[in-house]
């Protein structure tokens, strides 16, 4: 379980645990601070205890989808603003629409590329980095 902190950058729910590890390790390395859920409910549960700056959320996981908990995320006051992109193995129209409908901002493939959701996770902090600083000023 997740011990809430001062500032958590990712939040990944990930049924599959072998994934889930390989993604918090991979982002650790590079400097992020990381929780990990294996479903849905899990994962809003650590986001109200410490809202995240990036929820990676998996698509397809048993009980709450991340379709839902994006739903519940953007629902919330707590967590409206958490940024989400959804891990799937489907990037086809249907797929974007529908997790754009659930407030995420992007589809990360599955089979991953490492190098690219790198970026894509240090262009989305970096971009709300900015914003805040915007805001403060």
């Amino acid at each position: 379980m997740h011990t809430p902190t001062a500032s958590l950058d990712v939040l990944i729910a990930e049924d599959d645990a072998i994934t889930r590890r390989t993604l918090r390790a991979l982002l650790e390395n590079e400097g992020y601070s990381c929780a990990e859920a294996d479903d849905g409910s899990e994962a809003l549960e650590i986001a109200r205890q410490s809202p995240p700056r990036l929820a990676l959320l998996d698509v397809m996981m048993p009980g709450m989808d991340g379709f839902t908990a994006a739903q519940h995320l953007r629902a919330d006051p707590r967590t409206r603003n958490v940024r989400i992109h959804f891990l799937t193995a489907r990037d086809d129209a249907d797929a974007r629409r529908v997790a754009r409908q659930a407030g995420g901002a992007g589809i990360l493939t599955k089979p991953f590329d490492f190098d690219g959701l790198l970026d894509t996770v240090s262009i989305v902090l970096l971009c709300g980095s900015e914003k805040r600083q915007a805001a403060t000023v």
